[in-house]
């Protein structure tokens, strides 16, 4: 009986360790690619001076404000990368790994944040691993909407130029 016990009480103990160790395997492996991605985004500025580029900020901070039912909100994003090249700027986002897919949702409209709120020239991809330097563009429609103050504005100094000119006639 006391063997029995004892042979349940070892593979309980045996069931847990391999569990634990599976848990510890997976966060090392998580902790290793993080570590890698960190890696490269650093090494990334430099890596992208043999595509011409030349690194200006890492980190650079991007802020803006939108709305939601009419409340305004404050966002800011950090994408990896601030360079320049042939006399433009870009910001750059850095990924490897799996990550390293552009197709991804999240990934596309990050690059498209950057892209309409960067005031940069344009966006720049940058598979580290693969060491793949890609130029990104949306084709996005822009719309402008004038507030209301300025048809009222416009109408005042029409009105004003054309009262103007018809004194200076009439003379």
């Amino acid at each position: 009986m006391n063997q029995v016990i004892a042979l349940a009480i070892g593979c309980l103990f045996a069931w847990g360790s391999y569990r634990a160790v599976g848990h510890w395997w997976k966060r090392r492996q998580v902790h290793a690619k993080a570590d890698h991605g960190r890696d490269m985004e650093n090494q990334a500025g430099e890596m992208l001076e043999e595509f011409g580029y030349t690194a200006i900020k890492q980190h650079p901070t991007i802020s803006y404000t939108w709305s939601i039912d009419g409340q305004e909100r404050e966002a800011t994003v950090t994408p990896d990368w601030l360079v320049k090249r042939d006399g433009k700027k870009y910001l750059v986002e850095v990924k490897t790994g799996n990550q390293a897919n552009p197709n991804q949702a999240k990934i596309r409209r990050q690059l498209m944040e950057y892209y309409i709120f960067g005031s940069t020239d344009g966006v720049v991809y940058f598979d580290a691993d693969r060491e793949v330097a890609r130029h990104v563009s949306f084709p996005i429609k822009q719309g402008t909407r004038a507030p209301g103050w300025m048809w009222i504005a416009l109408l005042i100094s029409t009105g004003t130029a054309i009262f103007s000119v018809w004194k200076l006639l009439s003379y």
